[in-house]
């Protein structure tokens, strides 16, 4: 065999062996990267009725399509549940982030069930999100949200100003919803969480309106020399859609240090004050919340009062319920 014959035979071994080696080398990596996706196995406890064994069923596959981010299969949404997760997951991308979950399902007094405390991690981000799932009767998923953390779930279910525990469990969902929405920038949803006469406080100047729901002229929040503006739901509406969210790739709000107060004459109206964190990546604060909610209805509660406030008042306090006489 000539030296020019063998040098190319031994060029054409050498880049033969770099093939099967980056062949190998592909096939691991690609092996690596799906073992990577974790696909996570529910479980339900008490998993016993047809229900129940239908909702462990949609779970699984509502997580496998996760896992391999595919699109989740309708017949397992609601039409409103599908509306949260595409929200969601447009401003949020989520996966599960264990591999095995027993949960527990619990029936709301509107005749959803809810699952709870599912783990989910946040592309892009460090801290993880625990998921709330409702589904109905047909086992579909009808609402998505993220949980407020356990101590802060604990204070409203145990909040020693409201008796009744189905009332409680109403003000922790909405409270949830409320919060998520921003999460997913869901300015419907937010819209038509406000009375059309709600009041929306923040900075510098207060003046009533002729006609107000809410009677502001006995208000005492103008103390220790804090001033505010006020908002039309429209206002701030549009301020919202068209600066807030137009200008933020993602949001993150979460609340604290939850308290709730039932208003002494008018039972249906509740005043709920929480510290409120925001992060937007290029703008972050913290501040104090009041919203003065009414259950006259419950499935559908409105707000006639938000107010934000960056710091608490020189007694501690911030804007509450007794700072708005309510027109009945």
């Amino acid at each position: 065999m000539s030296s020019k014959l063998e040098t190319q035979l031994n060029m054409t071994l050498k880049s033969m062996k770099i093939i099967a080696l980056l062949t190998v080398l592909t096939g691991f990596l690609s092996g690596n990267s799906l073992s990577a996706q974790v696909l996570t196995t529910v479980k339900l406890n008490g998993a016993t009725s047809e229900l129940h064994k239908k909702v462990t069923s949609n779970l699984n596959t509502f997580f496998k399509s996760l896992a391999v981010k595919e699109q989740i299969p309708q017949s397992i949404l609601g039409s409103q549940g599908k509306k949260n997760i595409e929200e969601l997951m447009k401003v949020n991308q989520f996966s599960c982030i264990e591999p095995e979950l027993t949960l527990n399902m619990s029936q709301l007094a509107g005749g959803d069930y809810e699952i709870r405390s599912i783990p989910v991690k946040i592309e892009g981000a460090e801290a993880t999100e625990e998921l709330v799932l409702n589904f109905d009767k047909k086992a579909q998923i009808v609402a998505a949200r993220f949980a407020m953390e356990e101590h802060n779930m604990m204070d409203v279910l145990n909040a020693d100003d409201i008796d009744d525990y189905e009332r409680r469990q109403i003000i922790l969902q909405f409270l949830e919803l409320y919060r998520t929405a921003y999460n997913r920038k869901d300015a419907d949803y937010i819209e038509g969480t406000f009375s059309e006469g709600a009041v929306i406080i923040v900075g510098q100047v207060l003046k009533p309106k002729k006609g107000d729901q809410i009677s502001l002229e006995k208000s005492s929040i103008s103390r220790d020399n804090i001033n505010f503006i006020r908002y039309s739901k429209q206002e701030y509406m549009k301020r919202l859609r068209d600066v807030v969210f137009k200008n933020s790739k993602y949001i993150a709000v979460s609340f604290s240090e939850v308290e709730i107060k039932q208003h002494p004459k008018i039972k249906e109206i509740y005043g709920v004050s929480l510290k409120q964190r925001w992060n937007s990546g290029s703008y972050s604060d913290e501040g104090y919340i009041f919203l003065m909610i009414d259950f006259k209805i419950p499935a559908e509660p409105v707000i006639h009062v938000r107010s934000w406030q960056p710091e608490k008042f020189q007694d501690g306090s911030i804007v509450n319920l007794y700072d708005f006489p309510v027109i009945d």
